[in-house]
């Protein structure tokens, strides 16, 4: 009985410091960056656009890989004090994949598109924008695949 006792006490301020760190976001960021790599990886494994229909097609098919990374990270519990600012995030990447939408909307009608030239260029500086607050918000909650810029040409090699 008295070896019990002694092993308790010897290991219980250690039970209480790993205790201490239940909050840890390593196991978090740890899924939430194997969900944007593997949207990365899909996204660069897309084929290049040949031709006016493969052009018309990419935007859809990257749709669709954005919708499921965005999927996934919003069914991720981040730790408690990184709630609000992935709360944040997600809806900043959620607002992308809404406006990214209303360009493959506008594509799919064709020629004769509504979509004038003033509010195309509204959309991508929108877009921009979002794509800047997605990836400082990614930084700052030390997401480092997520905090990828999406559109280098160096993304894939950095990796």
């Amino acid at each position: 009985m008295d070896r019990l006792v002694i092993v308790v006490v010897t290991l219980g301020p250690g039970f209480l410091v790993a205790g201490c760190g239940a909050n840890d976001s390593a196991p978090f960021v740890k899924r939430a960056d194997g969900i944007c790599a593997d949207f990365y990886t899909k996204a660069y494994s897309l084929p290049p656009p040949l031709g006016l229909r493969q052009l018309k097609a990419y935007p859809e098919k990257k749709q669709a890989l954005l919708e499921g990374e965005l999927s996934g990270l919003r069914a991720l519990r981040p730790p408690v004090e990184q709630r609000d600012r992935y709360t944040g995030y997600v809806a900043d990447l959620g607002e992308f994949d809404r406006q990214y939408s209303l360009i493959i909307d506008d594509l799919k009608s064709g020629p004769s598109s509504t979509l004038r030239l003033s509010m195309a260029k509204r959309l991508g500086r929108r877009l921009s924008d979002l794509q800047a607050t997605v990836e400082r918000d990614a930084r700052d909650l030390r997401l480092a695949e997520c905090a990828k810029d999406p559109y280098s040409a160096t993304h894939y090699a950095n990796n």
